[in-house]
């Protein structure tokens, strides 16, 4: 009898504390994930190249896309190296953006961030935004020498000529926000792409759209999300 009162009062001390380290990894976790910066920029050059993007979370910059669907892979460089990116009023972002050749171009430019304290009533959103201005550049379809007639002296390297840019743009901190990478995981298996989107009907997929749902998301949403 002592035997079996030992053996539970044990077992009931690792339930315990494994109770209590599931909610501290979940709550450290929450809390980690609780803010996000979503970032907008446009860079407007010369000769009418272009191009934008709207509300992308910094994780996935690296791995994005513009409003005109092409390819766009950009690091964020700041000179603080403070946590918080409010720390600093300058900043850069160098990557590379899709032509429509579906070659890459080199693109970079140098911004000044600024910051701003509000005191907002929407409680999804932080208090600090912050606008963004700057001069840039962006690798042009055409290389350096070998573009002017067949007579031209002048011969074509592997360096593309560029286009100067104006880039403007905006940093906002959002509060609870759900990520793409959460709303990825939820839709992947909850819509139908067979003629109209709609929400799929298949016992696999409940599970998927419920969360969905959860989530806000419309199965539009989920078409938009997944690409």
């Amino acid at each position: 009898m002592l035997d079996h009162l030992y053996f539970g009062i044990l077992l009931l001390k690792k339930v315990i504390k494994l109770f209590f380290g599931l909610l501290i990894f979940v709550s450290s976790n929450g809390f980690a994930k609780a803010e996000n910066l979503l970032w907008s920029m446009g860079f407007y050059c010369d000769e009418g190249v272009s191009f934008e993007f709207s509300e992308v979370e910094t994780s996935d910059l690296l791995s994005t896309k513009t409003k005109n669907g092409r390819l766009l892979s950009l690091k964020l460089k700041r000179t603080s190296n403070d946590n918080s990116i409010f720390s600093s009023k300058n900043g850069r972002v160098s990557g590379t953006v899709n032509r429509s050749n579906n070659t890459s171009a080199k693109v970079s430019a140098n911004f000044i961030q600024n910051n701003k304290n509000n005191s907002v009533l929407n409680p999804n959103f932080g208090k600090m935004t912050a606008t963004l201005s700057g001069r840039g550049t962006i690798e042009s379809d055409e290389k350096k020498g070998g573009f002017f007639n067949e007579n031209s002296d002048d011969e074509s390297t592997d360096e593309f000529l560029t286009h100067d840019c104006t880039v403007t743009g905006k940093v906002k901190q959002v509060i609870n926000y759900v990520s793409n990478t959460q709303k990825r995981k939820a839709c992947r298996g909850a819509i139908s792409m067979m003629g109209l989107i709609g929400w799929a009907h298949t016992t696999y997929s409940q599970p998927f759209v419920e969360k969905s749902k959860a989530l806000g998301l419309s199965p539009e949403d989920c078409a938009s999300v997944l690409g």
